[in-house]
């Protein structure tokens, strides 16, 4: 068996231990949860935000857990599909994220516990997190669904005419590296004429795999874009770095996506 073979197969591994860990994970909290609720009902009343607060953290963890198992089966359903290593550090963003998320509502409960048992109810008022859950933030869905981009749908996304594409054909090259070590290498640059205008563009652009590729790769063919556009014309590129086209990428189009392919 290859190299890539056995990363698949631990990756899939992984990802169902993850699925099978959370029904144990939800047991748990419900078990600890009603538990909790009972101590509050007797020691602050069923009207106290503490006594209420049980619930919240088994409902809360309810829907947390279900997003995660919809993220991790869109994988698993993909995973022919996806890069291997890519794919990879999405599960191992989302397993360290179910850790934090598992551990503070374990802090909440004991919180409430301990409240209860010395009649305190401030002690159990539940305390600010320092991150958002993946109910709370689209960023997760957008890094899973982000594994199914590639290079035609950033062309769809970016709009550009056909004769771009066609123009940068023969001077684009792309591969695909770790971004967290390489990502300087990437560039669009103009190749001038003796009189310094533009004659053509050279370009190597990631191959999209992930989230950060495809942003990278937005980023490069804006700016082969706009090089583009000054075609036997002088060219000074902007030191000022616009995200708009980033930003609407991310929160309008992977986010409406998510929507879509998740549910």
């Amino acid at each position: 068996m290859g190299e890539y073979a056995l990363q698949k197969d631990e990756l899939t591994t992984n990802i169902l231990k993850m699925r099978n860990g959370a029904a144990e994970q939800m047991a748990l909290i419900t078990y600890y949860g009603l538990s909790g609720y009972f101590k509050s009902l007797m020691a602050f009343g069923r009207k106290s935000k503490v006594t209420k607060d049980n619930l919240n953290v088994i409902k809360e963890m309810h829907r947390i857990l279900k997003k995660e198992r919809s993220l991790l089966d869109f994988i698993l359903r993909n995973i022919d599909k996806v890069d291997v290593d890519a794919a990879t550090d999405v599960v191992d963003t989302l397993d360290d994220l179910n850790d934090k998320t598992v551990t503070y509502y374990y802090n909440v409960m004991d919180d409430i516990d301990d409240a209860c048992e010395v009649k305190e109810e401030n002690r159990g008022i539940r305390p600010k997190k320092n991150f958002l859950t993946l109910t709370e933030s689209s960023s997760y869905a957008n890094q899973v669904v982000a594994l199914m981009e590639n290079e035609s749908n950033l062309k769809s996304f970016l709009g550009y005419e056909d004769e771009f594409w066609e123009f940068i054909r023969p001077y684009k090259k792309s591969i695909n590296v770790r971004l967290d070590e390489m990502a300087g290498m990437f560039y669009a640059i103009p190749i001038y004429n003796p009189d310094d205008t533009v004659a053509t563009i050279s370009l190597l652009v990631p191959e999209v795999v992930s989230l950060d590729s495809a942003l990278l790769a937005i980023k490069i063919y804006e700016e082969a874009y706009r090089i583009y556009k000054h075609l036997n014309k002088p060219y000074k590129s902007s030191k000022s770095e616009d995200m708009t086209l980033r930003l609407k990428y991310e929160n309008d189009y992977l986010s409406s996506k998510a929507v879509r392919v998740l549910n």
